[in-house]
């Protein structure tokens, strides 16, 4: 959002009465030029010699040229009377022949304008600057109204805000027609072409003057829109064609009441300010008590975990200790099974050499027996005995052998070969018990580990 500039325009006659775009044609040039007539107490009359009479535009340029320029009130009066006076203006009626008359009193011999940029504007610039900028849009204005219908250009200097009068005539063929100048459509334009030129030489800030719009905007508004539109138009001409005091004194009021609204909302402020702090200082205590919540939450909540863990490496030690109990017991126990195994084995070889010792004893026997049975064979064969008479002779003759013991030899004989077969019956069955033994014993448990 940039900054606006205030373009009042006035019609000056010499009977004019003040009133709406009107305005009396020697109280104004005389109260505006050298003379300072005027009844504004914002005037510094001290300060007048510093007030600026602009010289004539040409070419875009300003020049120090004041041919047909005035900055006296009663000589610019004195050249508008004489023109009153001498000049006639052509008067063209519809359908009839034009014709010529002279000017009346209540004809608009001059035009004023003030350039007046608001004071937030000026405020931001230094005294040079300000100056630079009022000459500016003097260029402007010479460039939209005609360089040679302007007959007067003022800096005010010694009022509080520094601004531009000018004056120009409205000039139509050389011939003063205001009513075929001053136009909504050039009041319009106006408002747009003065800031645009002063954007385009280096014043982006300025914006739009606000203006009439025209029928064909109206047009295009809502019925409530342009309602709203034409009733704030309405309030605002209240305050058109007002003289600089009763405008000053009501924007003294205005300034007043803003002035009050401005301490009410400087109240308002600070209490919100205040009930601004008591918020945050609430939002602090409050971020206090939180962060200590936080604190005590995070204590109890690393207790619970310390004590879990506690608890997890109690849990870890007793299965620990219990895998390593369990495990002295399952060596503790295989190692008593490996020891009454290997007592086992070592009874078993024991009981093994026994009865190879028992087996070579019988071999010995069996051999005796088959000595014996080979020398039984050959004797039959030498002498040719009948098997069944000889034993039978044999046996007869053992029975009637006796011994010391009273048997006979052929119970004895019998004895021996009844014990010899039990003793060999005996003998198969342990070597028996003894294969079923070692063939019933874990397959893990090697000859190896028996032998260790």
């Amino acid at each position: 959002m940039g900054y606006t500039i205030g373009l009042p325009l006035i019609k000056l006659s010499v009977d004019g009465k003040e009133g709406k775009h009107t305005g009396d044609l020697h109280k104004v040039i005389f109260e505006a030029l050298e003379e300072r007539q005027g009844r504004d107490q914002d005037i510094d009359h001290s300060r007048s010699y510093l007030n600026i009479n602009l010289g004539r535009v040409k070419n875009g340029e300003l020049t120090d040229d004041f041919t047909d320029m005035y900055s006296k009130g009663e000589d610019l009066e004195e050249y508008c009377l004489n023109r009153l006076k001498n000049d006639r203006i052509t008067i063209t009626p519809k359908n009839k022949k034009p014709y010529q008359r002279k000017l009346k009193k209540n004809s608009v011999m001059l035009l004023n304008m003030v350039i007046k940029p608001s004071w937030e504007f000026m405020d931001t610039m230094t005294e040079v600057e300000r100056i630079e900028f009022l000459k500016t849009s003097y260029l402007a204005f010479a460039e939209y109204v005609g360089e040679d219908n302007i007959k007067a250009a003022v800096i005010h200097m010694e009022e509080k805000n520094p601004h531009l009068h000018l004056f120009w005539e409205p000039n139509v063929n050389g011939q003063l027609y205001c009513d075929a100048v001053v136009t909504s459509k050039y009041l319009r334009n106006f408002g747009k072409d003065i800031p645009k030129y002063l954007r385009q030489h280096g014043y982006e800030m300025i914006d739009d003057c606000e203006s009439y719009k025209s029928e064909e905007e109206l047009a295009l508004m809502s019925k409530k829109d342009r309602a709203a539109y034409k009733k704030e138009r309405k309030e605002k001409r209240k305050h058109y064609g007002q003289d600089s005091r009763t405008y000053k004194s009501r924007m003294e009021r205005d300034k007043k009441q803003l002035a009050e609204d401005i301490e009410g909302l400087i109240a308002e402020r600070e209490q919100a300010e205040y009930e601004l702090t008591t918020v945050n200082l609430k939002v602090r205590i409050k971020n206090k008590e939180a962060a200590k919540i936080k604190i005590e939450a995070q204590e109890e909540a690393d207790g619970i975990k310390a004590a879990a863990q506690a608890q997890a490496n109690e849990i870890i030690a007793a299965a620990q200790a219990q895998k390593e109990r369990l495990k002295d017991e399952a060596n503790e126990y295989y190692s008593d099974r490996i020891k009454s195994a290997k007592d086992d084995n070592d009874k078993l070889k024991a009981e093994n050499e026994d009865l190879r010792a028992e087996i070579t004893k019988n071999q010995g026997i069996c051999d005796k027996l088959a000595e014996m049975t080979s020398i039984y064979e050959q004797f039959k064969q030498n002498y040719q005995v009948d098997d069944m008479t000889e034993v039978e002779r044999m046996r007869n003759y053992m029975s009637g052998m006796p011994l010391k013991t009273g048997k006979t030899v052929l119970e004895r004989y019998d004895e021996l070969v009844k014990n010899q077969k039990e003793e060999a019956k005996s003998t198969i069955n342990k070597f028996k018990g003894l294969v079923s033994v070692v063939s019933s014993r874990p397959q893990k448990q090697s000859d190896d580990e028996y032998s260790r």
